[in-house]
């Protein structure tokens, strides 16, 4: 993970920032990571070093991206991060995966 802004024999590549990766040497900028997305450190290598962050999770039709966008944790869930999938919350259920609804049954957690 490392890019080279300046041309000339005495410039040097300079390590791409956390949330940013580079897999070609000698290239002129980092890539971003996707929306909401982090790297666990700095000169990340590949758009697979990005992840969610927590509070955050990765929608199914986001997973076959290189690099992918999260989205904020809904309402009613819980989102660790990571390829995590949200997780309802108490008195809650999730629907297609990831969209909570309240339950109104009774006995309903």
């Amino acid at each position: 993970g490392r890019a080279q802004p300046f041309d000339g024999p005495f410039a040097d590549c300079g390590v791409c920032s956390v949330g940013w990766y580079q897999r070609f040497a000698g290239s002129k900028q980092c890539a971003r990571c996707g929306d909401e997305q982090i790297t666990n450190g700095t000169g990340s290598a590949a758009g697979a070093d990005c992840f969610c962050r927590p509070g955050t999770y990765l929608p199914e039709e986001e997973q076959t991206r290189e690099v992918g966008n999260c989205n904020e944790c809904p309402d009613g869930a819980t989102c660790e991060g990571a390829l995590a999938p949200p997780v309802a919350l108490p008195g809650y259920w999730l629907f297609d995966g990831d969209r909570p609804e309240q339950c109104t049954l009774a006995g309903c957690q």
